[in-house]
């Protein structure tokens, strides 16, 4: 059956449609050539040498392919006239249907895993395993570009929680912020850190919190279309807790937190246990000195 110009665009939608899905070099290259031959001037030969860094199977799969896409194979000239702007139209929309499945998939595997590991309750009792947990994590993630603006969301959590003993402070935060920032693992990684190392609740956003994503305020960090949820520590933590947390978390950059940190009315929490014994009071204030003395050296 003779090759027609429709034929052609349709057979280069299902191109693009499995390159983005199966990331396959050879597809990759063909398409890349493909555009080459279609937008370059009549009778134009483009440089097919890229063919020869395949393995051979797939340089035989992508030569195929390019004539079924209208070019010669042998000289890499386009056989075929076709509107190399309806190539790239279609090219995009096979890309943004794919981002769009992929992202969809991530947001039901990010729900999973919050319903799977959320805190049954607000009583978190912190060990030093926990804490090990915590610094791990951040040593992990703290040279990961897209991870630092996250880790520094939560130690501002941390410190403005430790400041305001009688208040809930919640941290409003964008699930974007989990499937979007620091690549395969991070999703599940910082989940199992909020929910079951921390022991941290969310809840919906606030009315206000919603004004301000809708109009974008800039501290926010919000995407458009992604779920939002306001997460807080668990008020059983302590002073002690909250400053062994804050050395822990602590983190010198000077990115710009991800998320909105924000007091709720005055009142809405009882104050944490202070330290009781003797011991827990020295240790209160070793812990502070340590991390008065870390934010002065770092």
């Amino acid at each position: 059956m003779a090759q027609t110009p429709e034929s052609i665009y349709a057979l280069w939608e299902q191109v693009c449609q499995q390159a983005f899905s199966l990331n396959t070099p050879y597809l990759e290259l063909a398409i890349s050539l493909a555009e080459q031959a279609h937008s370059s001037p009549s009778g134009t030969r483009i440089d097919l040498d890229g063919l020869h860094s395949l393995p051979r199977e797939q340089q035989s799969q992508a030569q195929t392919l390019l004539a079924q896409l209208g070019i010669d194979p042998q000289s890499g000239v386009a056989l075929q006239t076709l509107d190399p702007g309806r190539l790239g139209r279609i090219k995009n929309l096979a890309r943004e249907a794919f981002h769009r499945t992929h992202q969809d998939h991530l947001s039901a595997e990010l729900e999973r895993l919050l319903q799977e590991n959320r805190s049954p309750n607000d009583a978190k009792v912190l060990s030093e395993r926990d804490l090990h947990a915590v610094s791990q994590f951040v040593s992990k993630y703290q040279k990961h570009v897209g991870a630092v603006p996250f880790l520094l969301g939560l130690a501002q959590l941390v410190d403005l929680t430790r400041q305001s003993p009688r208040q809930k402070v919640v941290w409003v935060l964008d699930d974007a912020v989990f499937t979007q920032s620091a690549g395969d693992g991070f999703m599940e990684s910082a989940v199992l850190l909020l929910c079951q190392t921390l022991g941290m609740q969310f809840q919906q956003p606030s009315s206000a919190d919603q004004v301000r994503i809708q109009v974008g305020e800039p501290t926010a960090d919000l995407s458009a279309d992604g779920g939002v949820r306001a997460w807080f520590l668990a008020s059983s933590l302590s002073q002690l807790d909250l400053v062994k947390l804050s050395i822990a978390t602590h983190l010198r950059s000077s990115a710009r937190a991800t998320g909105t940190i924000r007091r709720e009315a005055a009142g809405s929490k009882p104050a944490p246990e202070p330290p009781g014994s003797l011991l827990d009071w020295i240790m209160y204030i070793w812990n502070s000195l340590r991390l008065l003395l870390i934010r002065a050296l770092f």
